[in-house]
């Protein structure tokens, strides 16, 4: 799209992403904390993510992470992000678990606004009578 490959799956993206950085950023990543990756990376490369690989638009990258439960743009984006970090680091990458922490995230946010929201309009409507 425009120029950029898409990936279709997380193996793909692992290619992409060693090809799109030189030696010396990935080392700098790999040595990051995983919070400090997940959070100072998301406002650059995950923008980055976001926009390219066309997340808003329905990419066949977003179906697969659709798919595996993730549907949140910003949540796609992080979970990519976290998931190459593991695999520099060769860590277990535990797709599931962290899609998993990722929906109770998101779970948690949306109680809270329903929590914390105001009611713009609230109406009763009378019960039409039954017709016999």
């Amino acid at each position: 799209l425009y120029g950029v490959y898409i990936p279709k799956d997380l193996g793909e993206v692992f290619v992409q992403f060693n090809k799109l950085t030189d030696e010396d950023s990935r080392s700098k990543f790999k040595a990051m904390s995983e919070e400090d990756a997940r959070h100072k990376l998301h406002f650059s490369l995950g923008r980055w993510i976001i926009r390219n690989w066309g997340f808003y638009g329905g990419s066949r990258l977003s179906k697969y992470l659709n798919d595996i439960g993730l549907y949140e743009p910003d949540d796609m984006a992080r979970f990519l992000i976290v998931t190459y970090h593991r695999e520099l680091n060769e860590k277990p990458l535990q797709v599931k678990e962290l899609v998993a922490a990722f929906q109770e995230a998101q779970r948690r946010e949306k109680e809270k606004r329903l929590q914390q929201g105001t009611i713009i309009h609230q109406e009763t409507r009378k019960k039409a009578p039954k017709e016999n």
